[in-house]
């Protein structure tokens, strides 16, 4: 929670969240404003962790999902910020499964 706010402004002021491009050349690269990706995880288990709706976050870093969903699966594995790293899969899980799920048409 420290760094939280400072995340905060950090991803506002350099736009840095848009989603990757298709073939980006270097996954492991930071973004144009210096932002690494452990500062997409930083924020998002500080969103988690004090409550804030995580959900325009996770739709800001959507081309970051595959990667976000892998590391939370790790830290889960490694016993670390559980709580946090499960409501952030539950919400990324949910909101794919309502992506794909068939529609009721009357």
């Amino acid at each position: 929670l420290d760094r939280l706010n400072d995340l905060k402004i950090k991803f506002r002021e350099n736009g840095s969240y848009e989603q990757d491009g298709l073939f980006s050349d270097n996954e492991s690269r930071a973004d144009s404003g210096n932002i690494l990706f452990i500062d997409y995880m930083h924020l998002l288990l500080g969103v988690a962790e004090s409550g804030e709706n995580l959900i325009p976050w996770l739709d800001k870093f959507s081309g970051k999902r595959p990667m976000i969903r892998a590391a939370c699966r790790y830290l889960i594995s490694r016993g670390q910020f559980v709580n946090q790293t499960n409501k952030i899969l539950n919400l990324i899980e949910s909101e794919e499964k309502s992506l794909f799920s068939p529609t009721n048409k009357n």
